[in-house]
């Protein structure tokens, strides 16, 4: 580190002592005043040693294996953020699926959309069909009324009694018949009493069908009114659903799409991404790897050396804890490059590190300037002389 001007203050104190000599050597001879050793002062200032560093820096990389397609960088381009450096293959299909991926998420996020705009002609429409729906149990409760009446229940009931003198008749006839069936089939007397079977058979029924009938009616006039309270129920369930906005299931459900469409798209741009490898920021390619088309790289690989170097910024690292209250951000300092003693820049302290490292049993601090000057001839790494005037 170099703080002051060592070299010439020790040079001031031998002269100092020469001359203090030559006066002492001289009042031997003669008489006079003994001359006064001159004061010696430190520089005022700070030094500092230093590198030559971008704003920031990355070593680029692809996150997966692959075969290169196209190089669209050199070592010194100076390029936009998002420009693409390399490519990989494979990318029209990963694209395909990610314009199939986004399509699905702007369908999910229209349907969406369209639950929201359209929840007060939803709800209109539910109030309507809830109308329809009440006047629709009226009516069912109207006509079930019919079927419910003393002299219904009675109709009912000669019905099944019929029902029921018709099977006795036919288990008379039946008896009967059995009392024959040793005789031959044509016998007159067998004859006869098949045909009464037959014919008490189909009066059975002929009664069941009226029994059946007049019952099918009374039940399909209760499972009218059935249906009917049924859908009166669901319009009111999803009316009181609408009561502040679009249907809390319809809209849960729209949201899931949608965020499911969503981690679809996001997967399918990160697959798309990994094939890709743009610039980070606005930079320059400070060294690219020496890949041909069709080559292979693995992960991680490092391809790429990008940074920012515009401006160009030094860090030191190693003024003292006695040096760095001497110190301010915003504070103008000159910066000399080692490999460029002729040229002296300008620069600012952006930034003085709030924690300290120890080398050597000395507690350093890192500053870092911001070069307000340039050379063409900068370069990353380059040492630098930096002072600190009070």
């Amino acid at each position: 580190m170099k703080r002051t001007l060592l070299i010439p203050v020790l040079i001031l104190f031998f002269l100092a002592l020469a001359l203090t000599g030559c006066t002492a050597i001289g009042s031997l001879g003669g008489s006079g005043e003994p001359t006064p050793l001159p004061v010696v002062t430190e520089s005022a200032g700070v030094m500092a040693e230093g590198r030559v560093v971008p704003a920031e820096f990355a070593a680029l990389s692809f996150a997966v294996r692959g075969e290169v397609a196209e190089i669209n960088a050199a070592a010194g381009d100076r390029v936009d953020r998002g420009t693409v450096l390399i490519r990989l293959e494979d990318v029209e299909s990963l694209q395909a699926a990610l314009d199939a991926a986004s399509l699905a998420e702007l369908s999910a996020r229209h349907q969406l959309d369209t639950l929201h705009r359209t929840a007060d002609i939803a709800r209109v429409g539910v109030q309507q069909e809830l109308i329809a729906a009440s006047l629709a149990v009226s009516q069912a409760r109207m006509a079930l009324d019919e079927y419910t009446t003393q002299e219904f229940r009675d109709e009912l009931d000669d019905k099944e009694l019929a029902v029921q003198e018709a099977k006795d008749d036919l288990e008379e006839k039946q008896d009967t018949l059995d009392k024959y069936l040793n005789l031959e089939e044509d016998n007159p007397t067998r004859k006869s009493a098949q045909e009464d079977v037959d014919e008490a058979l189909s009066a059975l029924h002929e009664a069941e069908y009226e029994r059946d009938l007049l019952q099918a009616q009374h039940d399909q006039a209760q499972a009218a009114l059935d249906l009917a309270l049924a859908r009166q129920a669901e319009a009111q369930r999803s009316l009181d659903a609408r009561a502040d906005g679009p249907d809390q299931e319809e809209l849960a459900l729209a949201e899931a799409n949608l965020q499911a469409d969503q981690s679809q798209l996001a997967a399918a741009q990160a697959a798309l991404d990994a094939l890709v490898l743009t610039a980070p920021y606005d930079g320059t390619i400070m060294d690219i790897a020496s890949l041909e088309v069709g080559e292979t790289v693995n992960p991680g690989q490092v391809v790429a050396t990008f940074a920012d170097i515009e401006p160009w910024y030094v860090e030191t690292r190693d003024l003292t804890e006695l040096d760095v209250v001497r110190v301010e951000v915003g504070q103008e300092v000159a910066v000399t490059l080692d490999a460029l003693p002729d040229v002296s820049l300008r620069g600012v302290v952006e930034s003085i590190s709030r924690v300290s490292a120890e080398r050597s049993n000395d507690v350093l601090y890192t500053v870092r300037i911001r070069l307000e000057d340039t050379d063409p001839r900068v370069r990353w790494g380059m040492t630098v002389t930096v002072e600190f005037p009070e």
